[in-house]
């Protein structure tokens, strides 16, 4: 929501910098994207990240966007992760959403070999296939996983927090290591409207609603509503390197990468300048890293 706030209301532009969203359905082809210079920057699941960045694609990560907000969830009466055994479970390929089931699934004993992933290249086609009954189980976020569950039944398996033990980041704010050199000052602007929209969202959380229901949500207004008290806005995760990095040991067993990734995924340096430059920004916002 942060990144669709910022650019509603054009929070960049006091900085000098006017924000215009592309459309990509299918969070694995942002890395490309980036890498082309079609887009500058891009709020992307931090895993297709690790992914990109551990096979070349020079990414850095220099902010957050979400926290939380991943769900496991199954038809009515699957309602724990042993009864997935022998299930089709939808989800996106090196996503977040796919990390979070295999190490929900890992966690309780399954193998790979004791279930079927089906993989989705869009949000809402996966939703239709849960709807249809078409998967036993899927992954999603919020709203949508909110809209699962009252709308279609759904069950709660597990959740981000159950599998990994706490608060963590879902999407990043990611730009491209040429970007970087070449247009510093606007991706500063950006991290300063990001946190501006954090704000917004925080203090004005009806409002930011109605300017995201139904043209960047296809959900209902309550159940964004609803939604928005388990994925909040964190666009400070500079504490929350190592978490991420964690990660990358699931996405090797996966087969996506071939060795863990470092910490040049992360360039937090803009970051820093911005609430040094501007500390009222932090100040405004309820999600201060722990450093």
């Amino acid at each position: 929501m942060p990144m669709f706030i910022l650019a509603e209301r054009q929070l960049a532009s006091s900085y000098g910098v006017d924000v215009d969203l592309r459309y990509i359905p299918n969070w694995g082809d942002h890395p490309a994207a980036l890498n082309s210079g079609s887009v500058d920057v891009s709020v992307t699941p931090f895993t297709n990240v690790i992914t990109a960045y551990a096979n070349g694609i020079p990414l850095r990560i220099i902010a957050g966007s979400g926290l939380n907000g991943l769900y496991l969830i199954g038809q009515k009466g699957l309602n724990t992760v042993e009864k997935l055994k022998g299930k089709k479970i939808g989800t996106f390929r090196a996503d977040t959403l796919e990390v979070t089931a295999y190490d929900a699934l890992r966690k309780a004993g399954l193998n790979k070999s004791d279930y079927q992933i089906v993989y989705f290249t869009d949000g809402f086609e996966l939703m239709t296939a849960f709807a249809n009954k078409s998967v036993d189980a899927m992954t999603h976020v919020e709203p949508y996983a909110t809209q699962a569950v009252q709308k279609y039944g759904g069950e709660i398996i597990s959740k981000g927090q159950d599998v990994w033990g706490g608060t963590h980041p879902d999407c990043v704010l990611v730009t491209t290591e040429k970007t970087l050199k070449e247009h510093r000052n606007a991706l500063k602007a950006v991290i300063a409207g990001m946190l501006k929209a954090e704000n917004y969202i925080e203090t004005n959380y009806n409002d930011a609603v109605d300017l995201c229901a139904g043209k960047y949500y296809k959900a209902d207004k309550q159940d964004i509503l609803l939604a928005g008290q388990s994925q909040p806005p964190g666009i400070d995760i500079r504490d929350k390197k190592s978490f991420i990095l964690d990660r990358s040991k699931s996405l090797l067993e996966l087969g996506y990468i071939s060795r863990p990734v470092d910490d040049g995924l992360f360039d937090f340096s803009l970051f820093n300048e911005v609430i040094n430059e501007h500390p009222d920004l932090l100040e405004g916002v309820k999600v201060r890293a722990q450093l």
